[in-house]
């Protein structure tokens, strides 16, 4: 995938980046369902050691995805919570033994969780709101936190809207207003390039 202009974000500037498709088959009582989650691989986004360049880094971006897919094959589990908590635990502990920074080991655990999530939920017939409401997914709180065990994630979760905020990342090097934006720079794609433009067409307002 590439991108329209250079997004500068902390010791990167990223033009183009490989992007990772995965899909999971299982069943729950009895059913079964097919689950996909994709990912964007950017440069030092999980990775953040500026003595290493992008072709060292791929490798191990794709093995933590690979480690944590191998994790959940074949196992079985009374919930996707607990599924993702095993996983969780076995990933933790097989990157400290690599020496995998937590950021990058847990790339390849939230892939999983999120093929996991899509998944049961469609088999299911729920929605992710409904999913987490419900607490469908087994959700154990107190095993994550101490003090929240014996509440639900209804507990704490706000009345549902029908609205979601957009987040628009603004990139260190992003103009600001088309001003700003040298003439020969100018992006002619119909697509707003200066933050101040963006904000008008997509009416950002956060």
């Amino acid at each position: 995938m590439q991108t329209r202009f250079p997004f500068q974000y902390g010791i990167a500037a990223m033009t183009e980046l490989p992007h990772v498709f995965g899909v999971m088959e299982g069943d729950y009582e009895g059913a079964e369902w097919r689950g996909l989650a994709s990912e964007g691989l950017p440069p030092k986004w999980f990775t953040k050691d500026p003595e290493t360049r992008f072709e060292e880094d791929l490798p191990a971006m794709v093995e933590s995805i690979r480690h944590a897919a191998d994790i959940v094959v074949n196992s079985k589990h009374d919930s996707v919570f607990s599924a993702w908590f095993s996983l969780y635990q076995q990933q933790d502990c097989w990157a400290r033994t690599e020496e995998y920074p937590p950021l990058l080991a847990h790339l390849g655990t939230a892939f999983v969780e999120r093929a996991l999530i899509d998944g049961f939920c469609r088999g299911a017939g729920l929605s992710f709101v409904d999913a987490v409401r419900s607490n469908a997914l087994g959700i154990e709180l107190g095993r994550i936190h101490p003090e929240l065990a014996g509440t639900d994630p209804s507990d704490w979760l706000p009345s549902a809207g029908q609205s979601i905020i957009a987040r628009h990342t603004i990139g260190l090097g992003d103009p600001l207003r088309r001003s700003d934006i040298p003439e020969d720079e100018r992006i002619s794609d119909g697509l707003p390039h200066a933050l101040s433009d963006a904000a008008v067409q997509y009416g950002l307002h956060h």
